[in-house]
C-alpha cells in the first residue's frame, strides 16, 4: 500500500531547517525556495487529503511525473497544475526546467573545469615521456660504439678425445627397442583401475534455505512537488534448515591391469677413457696413442681454441679463425658496454 509522505527544505536565506515542502516561503526570514531545492525526509509524517489541498496539489500529481516548474523568468517554483508563475505570472509554456534539473554551466566555468580534469592526465604524460627518455639514453649508452687498439700476446686450445666401450646390459620395459634382444617375456602388472565392488548406505546431513518470516521495507520517490510516495512491500527472511538424508555410496576396489613386460639384452655405448691435450701454442694435436677394439671407438671428440690480448682479455674462435692469428699482430676492436662488435686487423702487423 502507498502513502505520501511529507518532504522537507532548508532555507539557504537563513539556515532553518526542515521546512514543510508544502510552504513555499521560509517562516523565518520569507524567502522563496530557490530553483535548485532539493527535498528530503524527515521520519515518516503521511500527508493528508486537506493539507495537499490547501496546497493546490491533487493526489493524482504524487506519482514523480507531476513535478514543480521553475519560472524561466523569476525562478519561482510552482505547481504541476499553476498555468502561471504565482510570482510574476509568466506563462507555464516558456518554463524550460522543472524540479531537478542541473542549472546550465557558465562556459568560463566549464573552462576552469576542463582545466582542473585534464592537469593531472598531462603531468602524468610528461613523466611517461621522461621515463620512456631515460630508457632511450641508457640505451644508446649500451650501445654506443668505441674503438680500441688490442695486440695478440698468446695463445691456449684444448682437445678431447673420449674413447666409448661397448657393452651388453639387460633392460626391461613393455616394448623392445630396435637391437633388443629378449631372453624373457611376462605377463606383469602395468597399472590399476578403479571398479565398483558394492555400496554402503552412509547418513549425510545437507542443509538448505527456507522462507523464516518477511520483513516489510519501504521504497521512497521523491515526487517533485514537496512530498515523496512511500511504496511497502514484504521481503522473505531466510534461515538455515538442517536435515538428513540416506545416500547409497560406491564403494570402489583397484582391479590390476595387466600387460606383457619383456626382458631383453642390448648394446649400450658407455664412456670408457679421456685423452686430453691443452697448450699455449699454435701446435694443437689430438692425443691418438691409442688402439681400438673392435667394441671401442672415439667418435666423441671436443676441442675449443683462445686467443689472449695485452688488455687481459681472451675470446674463443673457431679452429679455422684462430689458425689466422699470430702473435704481435694488431687488431682495430670495436666494443660497446655489451661486448665486442667487431674487431679488423691492422694492415702491416704481424706476419
Amino acid at each position: 500500500m502507498s502513502q505520501i509522505i511529507m518532504g522537507y527544505w532548508n532555507c539557504e536565506s537563513c539556515g532553518a531547517s526542515d521546512i514543510e515542502g508544502l510552504i513555499d516561503v521560509c517562516p523565518s526570514c520569507g524567502a522563496r525556495k530557490p530553483a535548485h531545492i532539493r527535498y528530503h525526509r524527515k521520519g515518516r509524517n503521511v500527508v493528508s487529503a486537506e493539507q495537499l489541498k490547501m496546497a493546490g496539489i491533487g493526489e493524482a500529481e504524487c506519482d514523480g511525473e507531476h513535478k514543480e516548474w521553475v519560472c524561466a523568468y523569476c525562478g519561482y517554483l510552482n505547481n504541476y497544475s499553476d498555468a502561471e508563475c504565482d510570482s510574476c505570472g509568466a506563462p507555464k509554456e516558456e518554463a524550460e526546467q522543472e524540479y531537478g534539473d542541473e542549472p546550465e554551466t557558465k562556459s568560463d566555468e566549464s573552462v576552469s573545469v576542463k582545466a582542473v580534469t585534464f592537469a593531472p592526465q598531462k603531468k602524468k604524460r610528461h613523466i611517461g615521456k621522461i621515463i620512456m627518455a631515460s630508457v632511450l639514453l641508457l640505451l644508446l649508452i649500451c650501445l654506443f660504439p668505441y674503438k680500441q687498439m688490442w695486440t695478440v700476446t698468446g695463445f691456449k686450445w684444448e682437445r678431447e678425445i673420449i674413447v666409448e666401450q661397448m657393452r651388453v646390459v639387460q633392460e626391461k620395459d613393455w616394448s623392445v627397442p630396435s637391437g633388443g634382444r629378449v631372453y624373457k617375456e611376462a605377463s606383469e602388472i602395468q597399472s590399476y583401475a578403479q571398479q565398483i565392488s558394492h555400496y554402503e548406505e552412509v547418513t549425510v546431513t545437507k542443509s538448505r534455505e527456507v522462507i523464516d518470516h518477511y520483513e516489510t521495507e519501504y521504497e521512497y520517490v521523491d515526487n517533485g512537488n514537496g512530498t515523496f510516495t512511500e511504496n511497502a512491500y514484504e521481503v522473505p527472511v531466510y534461515r538455515t534448515e538442517y536435515y538428513e538424508e540416506v545416500e547409497q555410496k560406491p564403494v570402489y576396489i583397484s582391479v590390476p591391469i595387466y600387460a606383457t613386460m619383456y626382458y631383453y639384452e642390448i648394446d649400450r655405448w658407455f664412456d670408457e677413457k679421456q685423452y686430453l691435450t691443452s697448450g699455449t701454442d699454435k701446435n694443437a694435436y689430438w692425443d691418438e696413442s691409442y688402439t681400438l677394439t673392435k667394441d671401442q671407438r672415439d667418435d666423441k671428440r671436443r676441442e675449443s681454441y683462445f686467443v689472449i690480448y695485452d688488455k687481459g682479455e681472451s675470446m674463443e674462435i673457431s679452429f679455422e679463425e684462430w689458425n689466422t692469428y699470430q702473435e704481435g699482430d694488431t687488431y682495430t676492436v670495436t666494443t660497446c658496454l655489451l661486448g665486442v662488435v667487431y674487431n679488423e686487423k691492422m694492415a702491416g702487423s704481424g706476419n
